[in-house]
């Protein structure tokens, strides 16, 4: 029987990126075409606890959270990790070798569900996973916990799916600011939403890696051609010849699901 445990994960979107190979960040080396379609593995160093109860064929949900110079955007569900196997390093560190049936889920706000879970102890008790007041959840998940049930999860994943997708795009340069807030609106709307800060390899919307160019060109052209609307952020620099940008708003425009956004018009 699939147990399920649930941990969070803070998103935060910083100008600086460490550019030293030997930080911690950069520590676990991936193919540069790695981790677009589906997680690849999730890291915890707890040496005690649920952590340590995890085993192949059980469901890790992977709670994340965007923060931003701005303000914070409701917490999300980011993936769930269907465990293939699970790995320990030398210095204790378990790798959660994630199995094809792993997702990311796209950017939808999860607050009125987690009060809604349930954890178990030890002991085998069950215990409120999080107050009705979630806007301490790091607290409440800073370490993992296993779930009595994961119905209500799967529900709202499900609901997401079912919705047309919102598409995000921006320049980084000039139009971060105006794709957070267009991102906070659409989930105040419970709408799912498409942003790369949230929806592509961590390695990438937080770590500025490299990755496969050609890789990124597929997953994102991929994403518009299933997205309900395309949200161009239209910035000064937005659409400039051979940015991203200008490809993602002449792909949304022969899709006929271009909608732009004028920085004085987010809402």
């Amino acid at each position: 029987m699939t147990r399920h445990f649930i941990h969070y994960v803070p998103r935060r979107i910083v100008s600086r990126f460490p550019d030293d190979p030997s930080h911690p960040w950069f520590a676990e080396a991936q193919a540069s075409s790695a981790g677009f379609e589906q997680p690849l593995f999730h890291t915890s160093r707890r040496k005690t606890g649920p952590t340590r109860q995890i085993r192949e064929g059980d469901t890790l949900w992977i709670v994340g959270q965007i923060f931003s110079p701005w303000g914070v955007l409701a917490p999300g569900i980011d993936a769930s990790i269907e465990v293939e196997r699970v790995e320990e390093a030398g210095d204790g560190k378990l790798r959660f070798v994630a199995s094809e049936q792993s997702q990311w889920y796209a950017l939808g706000d999860v607050s009125r569900v987690l009060p809604l879970l349930r954890s178990v102890t030890a002991a085998g008790r069950s215990n409120p996973l999080c107050q009705k007041d979630v806007t301490t959840v790091g607290q409440c998940l800073q370490s993992i916990r296993q779930l009595e049930s994961a119905d209500s999860l799967q529900m709202h994943v499900e609901a997401l799916r079912r919705q047309p997708l919102n598409f995000i795009s921006y320049r980084i340069c000039d139009g971060t600011r105006a794709a957070f807030e267009k991102t906070k609106a659409l989930m105040a709307a419970r709408q799912p939403v498409f942003w790369d800060r949230w929806c592509l390899p961590r390695r990438l919307a937080e770590r500025r890696e490299l990755v496969s160019n050609e890789a990124l060109d597929r997953h994102l052209m991929k994403q518009i051609a299933s997205a309900g609307v395309v949200w161009g952020i239209e910035s000064p620099a937005y659409s400039a010849p051979g940015s991203y940008s200008e490809k993602e708003k002449h792909q949304a425009m022969q899709l006929g699901i271009y909608q732009p956004v004028r920085l004085a018009s987010i809402s």
